[in-house]
């Protein structure tokens, strides 16, 4: 539903509207295809900024990956921003995940002689052939990409439906963008973020820094360097390991805020780091 009609409006005469809006479906969003997440966030909304925050190595850049591929699986087109990292980094890790292989195995895989590896190597390959096309991954490491030139690139694609992006890391982002973002700037790159979501009726999730000094806290102030990011997302995310289980791989999604629902509960998963996969605990 586009916000068209005037600035002032009276609540009788844009009941009508939204509720038109509602039968039609007009506001739905993708799943994440995570049940346990879609049950609390109900969906990846359009015109919405996701914020996923966590301490380095919990899972945060695996999660989102997950999440791409089922977003892309469904028909919708995916824009990976990777900064952190380039795309062969991002290609491993899905395959990684569609084959159920570890990283170690692929990486050798010239040595590998057992035969069902080999298949179901070949196998996820195929997987991934059926809905690669919906997965672009933009090479934000190697070259500079200002916020302007994400949108050209997007635009180009003339999509049709819902669009996710997801940006590996925010804070990178801001660090590598061509003017030389401090971090007090951060805050600019969001809100830009933020817009950009708006003009193409997108959903971005921001993979974010956690502090390491809030790294036990579910505040929205442990987003490392930034105010903005806790400010504008519509939904903010804290992947922690369950310390109470230290002998599993149990971790809590905490949602820390929710525009659109409950907050301040924890979504439990089970989480394999040998290949990067999440499912229901």
């Amino acid at each position: 539903m586009e916000d068209n009609r005037n600035s002032i409006i009276s609540l009788k005469d844009y009941l009508p509207e939204f509720l038109e809006g509602l039968e039609t479906n007009e506001n739905n969003g993708i799943l994440t295809r995570l049940p346990p997440l879609d049950a609390v966030i109900e969906c990846l909304f359009p015109n919405s900024l996701v914020t996923i925050g966590g301490i380095p190595s919990s899972g945060k850049t695996s999660l989102c990956l997950q999440i791409a591929r089922n977003v892309a699986k469904n028909g919708n087109k995916v824009f990976w921003i990777g900064v952190e990292h380039g795309i062969s980094f991002y290609t491993q890790r899905i395959l990684e995940q569609e084959s159920g292989i570890s990283g170690k195995v692929i990486r050798n895989i010239k040595d590998v002689i057992d035969k069902k590896v080999l298949k179901d190597l070949l196998d996820a390959s195929d997987r991934i052939s059926e809905y690669g096309s919906n997965l672009i991954l933009v090479d934000a490491n190697s070259e500079p990409l200002t916020i302007e030139n994400m949108k050209e690139k997007i635009s180009e694609f003339g999509v049709d439906k819902q669009i996710l992006i997801i940006i590996d890391s925010i804070q990178a982002l801001s660090f590598y963008l061509p003017d030389k973002c401090s971090e007090n700037s951060i805050d600019g790159v969001v809100r830009a973020v933020s817009q950009l979501a708006g003009s193409l009726c997108a959903t971005i999730i921001c993979i974010s820094r956690k502090s390491k000094s809030l790294a036990d806290s579910n505040s929205l102030s442990g987003l490392s360097y930034t105010y903005g990011l806790s400010f504008d997302s519509n939904v903010v995310m804290f992947l922690q390991v369950n310390k109470k289980k230290t002998d599993s791989q149990e971790v809590e999604l905490f949602i820390a805020k929710n525009l659109r629902g409950p907050a301040r509960i924890s979504v439990k998963l089970h989480f394999n780091p040998e290949i990067g996969s999440f499912e229901e605990a």
